[in-house]
């Protein structure tokens, strides 16, 4: 219960393409990305990564074994003609993400007098197929890697994957004039691929659907086996936020403490006792939480009190929003709604929270366009 209360408070280089994200209580939802394009010897490398408004706390760039540059973009001159590993490194929220490629160059006798750039757009046309169309300048060499082993040396392509996930699609170009021998340019990105797929043949059936309510998150999952020697083991969600992954539900909520696009994926793992061998099914889809975006640095948690710290039975906050009446949601740091009710913003709140566990708690308050965020600990007794 909420109440109110005043008492208290290249080409063929760039095959090796790698995406690390650090595992944390929930991270936002970006894609890293980097580009590069030469003029000769020297590189340019530049951050393409759609940060969702979000503060970047770190950007460092790895080249020839060490840090050789802070910030969006860098550039290096290198003496031999090679293809070697730049890796970006970002940190947002507190989460470390890096994007890794190997990058073909020239030396210091090559030159490129022209403009050259990669660029490419991409679409989901199909379950688990992507169309890949490119927007580069000045090339007429191709080479696109999809992130599971696959090329293709075409102008613009199509790719259809195996599984549906997160994979790091690079294209690579080299200049139409064959006198500019250091003309390479690249770009790659982490896309996801939507669809779903089985090893379970025909035997097994799974989808779902989703809802936003807010930062909320309500997904309805559906399985169906149409075998009777099929034993299903385990059913999870990954959220796509590096969090917990939920188990054990078919109709779980979830709530993002960041905006972003994030890819959930509905895993079912099951066991034919005929044929005596494990499979499983996923399908995955993609959630643009932009509740999230609307005028708010939520990592920066302003605009929300809450206290004390720790509490026990009750939690006060104050919010910046006065006056009007607003959501307010308690969650835990594997993204699960505890507490949700609507109250009037007027002085402080009262929350009663003995309903809750010890524990680390994520609090948000959406008053009309905007969203408050803080944390919260309820201590042990």
């Amino acid at each position: 219960m909420i109440r109110s209360s005043r008492h208290v408070p290249f080409l063929c280089a760039a095959l090796f393409i790698i995406v690390r994200v650090s595992v944390s209580a929930q991270c936002p939802g970006i894609r890293p990305a980097f580009s590069w394009w030469s003029d000769g010897a020297a590189v340019h490398f530049q951050d393409r990564t759609n940060y969702q408004g979000l503060s970047v706390d770190l950007q460092q760039w790895f080249i020839d074994g060490g840090i050789n540059g802070i910030g969006s973009d860098t550039v290096h001159t290198y003496n031999t003609t090679s293809a070697d590993s730049v890796a970006l490194n970002i940190t947002v929220a507190g989460c470390d993400f890096q994007v890794n490629a190997l990058v073909a160059h020239g030396d210091t006798n090559d030159v490129c007098g022209i403009s050259i750039s990669s660029d490419f757009l991409s679409s989901p046309i199909a379950n688990n197929v992507l169309a890949f169309t490119d927007q580069s300048s000045a090339a007429v060499g191709y080479l696109w890697t999809f992130g599971d082993g696959a090329l293709s040396f075409d102008t613009s392509t199509t790719h259809a994957y195996l599984f549906p996930g997160a994979y790091i699609v690079a294209h690579s170009i080299a200049a139409s004039d064959s006198s500019q021998t250091g003309c390479e340019a690249g770009s790659a990105k982490r896309m996801f691929v939507d669809g779903n797929a089985s090893t379970c043949d025909t035997s097994l059936f799974i989808d779902f659907s989703f809802s936003q309510q807010g930062t909320s998150v309500l997904l309805n999952g559906t399985l169906v086996p149409f075998n009777n020697s099929l034993t299903i083991d385990s059913i999870s969600w990954d959220m796509g936020d590096h969090g917990a992954v939920l188990t054990s539900q078919l109709t779980p909520s979830y709530n993002y403490v960041f905006p972003g696009e994030y890819q959930v994926c509905f895993k079912v793992n099951a066991y034919d006792t005929v044929a005596q061998h494990s499979c499983f099914a996923v399908v995955c889809k993609t959630i643009e939480n932009t509740a999230l975006s609307i005028g708010i640095n939520v990592s920066a948690a302003m605009g929300l009190s809450a206290w004390p710290v720790p509490f026990e039975d009750v939690l006060y906050i104050r919010c910046d929003e006065q006056d009007r009446t607003a959501n307010i949601t308690i969650s835990d740091m594997a993204g699960r709604t505890r507490l949700s009710e609507n109250a009037f913003l007027k002085d402080d709140l009262t929350i009663d929270c003995r309903a809750l566990d010890p524990g680390e708690y994520i609090v948000h308050v959406v008053a009309k366009d905007r969203i408050y965020v803080s944390k919260a600990i309820k201590a042990l007794k």
